[in-house]
């Protein structure tokens, strides 16, 4: 079920909404409930919760978030509009011991008066809920009481960000986590810049992009993600100093500092059109102070550069698939007369090379019997280029 939508914010409508609140003095704000242990847990997985019993008491921004952790599954804070649009997802976050801990996001969470807070769970619940009975509702006037949740494997939320949740379950239920914040921005000691990798439109992650590291280039006048003034670094599987694939942020930098990112398109992975024959092309960069910010714009060629940065940033780096042919290499798979007496060595085989650049996803073959083995693939100097696990037929 979804609830009904009261009314859409638009961000220009925040943002002079929080500009007002700044003037005024800072008061603390809250939403979400308390970070004490709750007796229930979700069974389901890859699905995400709206806790609606307490919403943000006023316009402001959410500095720290505080839970309960029953495990140590990961998981990931939400926020959402007062019609369950998503307008924040931090980062993947692992609790660091089962318990009470809390979560700094990298820069403040705008917020108004109203909206309220979820989680996204990857694997099973992570944080524990209890029921909440009529009386304990009826006890507390004004708040809903309720808990709205997705089907379990209903997918990431990193995916609909400035979308409606469209959630499938509704329960009152109470769950173990709060956040807290101010109705005025705190100025940051530091900043930093995120540069994360979309591809077809979305977040990349290692199945979508075949695990490939695509290269990236980069300057600042204070330091950069691979630690000098200028240099080079990789969005790929692993982030870099960070939890989130095909993520790097610059961490620290001084108020005032400046930075730029762009791609590399002269390596064989991402060119600047697909008829250059890379498997991806650049479609272009957005940027803005949040995620959700940078990912509802549309990308341009001009290369992402700040300076004289007061606040966290943004950049965004889209890509597309480029059509590709079969890549092809080795024989055709049938029985054979000959097998190798010798053991614990290697072979090469060369009749039938690689047919074109590219990837090569499925390996297959006929086994006189079942001896562990691994494939190997080599390049024209015979120099090892991958090698596979074990396999036993």
């Amino acid at each position: 079920m979804k609830r009904t939508v009261a009314k859409i914010f638009i961000m220009a409508a925040m943002l002079v909404s929080l500009a007002a609140v700044s003037s005024a003095q800072a008061a603390s704000i809250t939403v979400g409930n308390d970070a004490s242990p709750r007796p229930l847990l979700d069974t389901f997985s890859n699905f995400t919760v709206i806790d609606t019993n307490h919403p943000v008491s006023a316009d402001g921004f959410l500095t720290e978030f505080s839970y309960y952790a029953a495990n140590l599954n990961p998981f990931r804070f939400v926020v959402f509009d007062d019609g369950d649009a998503i307008q924040w997802v931090s980062n993947e976050i692992t609790p660091p011991a089962a318990g009470v801990n809390s979560y700094t996001p990298p820069s403040p969470v705008p917020v108004l008066a109203g909206w309220n807070i979820g989680a996204y769970f990857a694997s099973t619940g992570t944080i524990p809920y209890e029921p909440v009975t009529a009386a304990t509702c009826n006890s507390e006037a004004g708040l809903e009481c309720y808990a709205f949740y997705t089907s379990t494997d209903s997918g990431s939320p990193l995916t609909n960000i400035g979308s409606y949740l469209d959630s499938n379950w509704s329960e009152p239920r109470r769950y173990s986590f709060a956040a807290t914040g101010s109705t005025d921005v705190p100025p940051p000691a530091t900043v930093s810049v995120t540069v994360i990798k979309y591809l077809a439109g979305t977040w990349a992650d290692g199945g979508s992009a075949n695990n490939a590291e695509f290269p990236m280039y980069e300057t600042g006048s204070d330091k950069t993600v691979s630690g000098g003034s200028a240099g080079s670094f990789f969005l790929g599987p692993t982030g870099l100093n960070s939890a989130n694939p095909y993520q790097a942020t610059v961490l620290d930098m001084a108020i005032g500092a400046s930075y730029s990112a762009w791609e590399d398109t002269s390596q064989n992975i991402v060119g600047k059109t697909c008829s250059d024959g890379q498997t991806y092309q650049l479609v272009g960069y957005t940027t803005g102070d949040e995620i959700a910010e940078a990912a509802g714009k549309t990308p341009t060629a001009a290369t992402p550069s700040f300076t004289n940065l007061t606040g966290n940033k943004v950049i965004i780096v889209w890509n597309k698939v480029c059509a590709q042919s079969d890549v092809a290499a080795g024989n055709n798979i049938i029985s054979r007369p000959e097998l190798d007496a010798d053991k614990n060595f290697a072979l090469i085989d060369t009749n039938q090379p690689v047919t074109a650049d590219g990837w090569l996803t499925t390996f297959s073959y006929y086994a006189a019997n079942q001896n562990p083995f691994r494939f190997w693939v080599v390049d024209q100097n015979l120099i090892v280029q991958w090698v596979s696990d074990e396999i036993i037929p």
